[in-house]
């Protein structure tokens, strides 16, 4: 593990019935979304979900235990994990929340789930470039945030 890395295997997880392949264009899968966006690990498209869930959707939504759901175990990049924590810090006001490894797992998955909903949203909608739509969030939360 190098130095950029934390902790071991960590699963983090979304609800299969977000992305399973239910029609024939294969709009709702995980992977596609992957390949859409040029996005080679899971883990960057999960914190990019999360990011979407927390700043544009504002909304968590829980993981619906009753259908499957998949896990992404992986080594945690510590930028991304960084990213996770600063975001669970912030969502509970709270420091302590990092001692907290379920629950910080549990805000993750929530937004997550939130931010791949409504990316799926801007894929169906045919007055909308997906990529575009990606980039002018990214765009637009820099200029918000002085970058």
């Amino acid at each position: 593990m190098s130095k950029n890395e934390v902790g071991g295997n960590l699963a983090l997880n979304i609800d299969k019935s977000q992305h399973q392949e239910s029609d024939e264009t294969n709009i709702y899968s995980y992977q596609y979304l992957k390949e859409k966006l040029n996005i080679s690990d899971s883990l960057d498209l999960f914190t990019i979900c999360v990011l979407i869930g927390k700043f544009v959707v504002k909304k968590r939504t829980p993981l619906n235990k009753k259908h499957p759901y998949v896990k992404h175990a992986t080594v945690l990049k510590s930028s991304n994990f960084d990213i996770l924590k600063a975001l669970a810090i912030d969502e509970e006001d709270d420091v302590d929340i990092l001692v907290d490894t379920r629950e910080m797992y549990k805000i993750f998955e929530e937004y997550a789930n939130s931010g791949f909903e409504e990316m799926k949203t801007w894929y169906h909608d045919k007055h909308t470039d997906f990529q575009v739509k990606i980039s002018e969030i990214v765009s637009d939360s820099h200029k918000k945030n002085g970058f």
